[in-house]
């Protein structure tokens, strides 16, 4: 794996050994021939004149995706999101190699041959050829960015191969550049793998290995309902699960019943039914519920570990509110269960059910902000004196998307109000 400065160095790798290739033992060597990284515009620039310098560009003319790198990277994110590993890409660098200089002395041509000999002896950046690039070019201007470059850590080496373009597909690249078409090589650099220099939470070492027997098949989870359907689901309510292979059956599990981010002891449990409660610690809204099956702590310091586990369901919570003693100066106390979460909306609705002048509005709204990330939970929300009219009001608080239902007091809703 290699920073981000591993695509400029995979070039400045391949310029290395291009030069080299320009001084071997071969014969007809072009004198003064160097190797240069221009865009193919530039390069048309440099060549203006009757008098054209000789050597060979490097011009890196298209990134890829490498698919089979890609397909080893392992899934880099847990199911929350957060990251289980550092993210990486693989990349194929496509390389157009452009020979240049006196036509009458067929420079070009002599150049690429010298070319296609060195990559054939160097086609592959080792650590050795790495380090040797670096330390040719790194003091020169706008190259001091390859002191901090660790391709020559990357694994798997970074290998040359000549790529075949049609003379349609050469046509269409060189029609792209807009210049003068000018003898050139194609290579492909495979691969370069780039990694994110970011940090990710590792799990911690296996201590022990242990081999236990279980049932094949996972708890099946069907159903999600309150015991009592008559009653909203809020704290303290039951919750009825079916399903089938709910029970553990494997040696010392324990059935446990994941509820939002908590882990619920049931109230009873059989192979095709659990009853758990709803316990205080579960906020209020959209929450999902599972079955698990979870071994106890085993000897030599062995973890408890969850050996099963069903698909999850939705269930929604609702909030419970209640008519606290009236605050300092007759500031409406209303208590919420369970509490208010940071972040979390909320909104606290009235409804006149009797008493108030003609006229006055029958239905009140009033939103409560949201407290900030760190602060404590909280159980009561005050509405300042005044702000409720003369009357008798029911009230009904929303939270999350989640409202609290009122009681029947006879036939009609009735409870929680308060009078003014």
């Amino acid at each position: 794996m290699s920073n981000s400065l591993a695509v400029a160095a995979a070039t400045t790798g391949l310029r290395w050994i291009l030069e080299r290739s320009l001084t071997g033992a071969e014969p007809g060597a072009v004198s003064g021939a160097t190797v240069t990284t221009l865009r193919p515009q530039a390069l048309a620039k440099l060549l203006t004149g009757d008098d054209p310098p000789a050597g060979l560009n490097v011009f890196c003319y298209r990134i890829t995706p490498n698919h089979s790198g890609a397909l080893n990277d392992l899934p880099t994110r847990r199911p929350d999101g957060s990251l289980a590993a550092r993210p990486a890409a693989a990349l194929d660098l496509h390389y157009l190699i452009t020979g240049y200089g006196q036509d009458a002395a067929l420079d070009d041509q002599r150049l690429l041959a010298r070319a296609v000999l060195g990559l054939a002896v160097t086609p592959s950046l080792t650590r050795p050829v790495i380090e040797a690039a670096l330390a040719a070019y790194r003091d020169q201007d706008g190259l001091d960015f390859l002191d901090h470059v660790d391709l020559a850590e990357q694994p798997d080496l970074v290998k040359f191969a000549p790529a075949s373009l049609t003379l349609e597909e050469l046509s269409k690249v060189w029609g792209i550049f807009g210049t003068a078409y000018l003898p050139s090589l194609t290579y492909t650099a495979t691969m370069v793998v780039l990694e994110a220099q970011v940090s990710a939470r590792t799990a911690l070492p296996v201590r022990a290995r242990y081999v236990g027997v279980g049932p094949l098949a996972p708890p099946r989870l069907v159903a999600v309902d309150p015991e009592d359907a008559t009653v909203p689901l809020c704290v303290g309510s039951r919750l009825l699960l079916t399903g089938s292979g709910l029970r553990g059956e494997a040696a010392g599990a324990r059935t446990l019943v994941e509820l939002g981010a908590a882990e619920v002891v049931p109230a009873s449990v059989a192979p095709d039914r659990v009853v758990v409660e709803v316990p205080d610690g579960v906020g209020v809204g959209a929450q999902l519920v599972r079955v698990l099956h979870r071994k106890p702590p085993g000897a030599g310091g062995a973890p408890s570990r969850v050996v099963a586990r069903s698909a999850a369901l939705p269930v929604l919570v609702r909030p419970r509110v209640s008519i606290d003693p009236d605050g300092p100066g007759g500031v409406l106390r209303l208590r919420v269960v369970p509490a208010i979460r940071p972040g979390q909306p909320a909104t606290v609705s009235l409804n006149r059910l009797s008493g108030g002048s003609s006229g006055a509005p029958a239905w009140l709204s009033y939103d409560v902000p949201p407290a900030a990330p760190g602060t404590p939970p909280r159980d009561v929300v005050e509405l300042p004196a005044g702000a409720v009219g003369a009357g008798r009001w029911l009230i009904r608080i929303e939270v999350a998307g989640a409202e609290s239902v009122p009681s029947l007091v006879g036939e009609t809703y009735g409870a929680p109000a308060v009078s003014r």
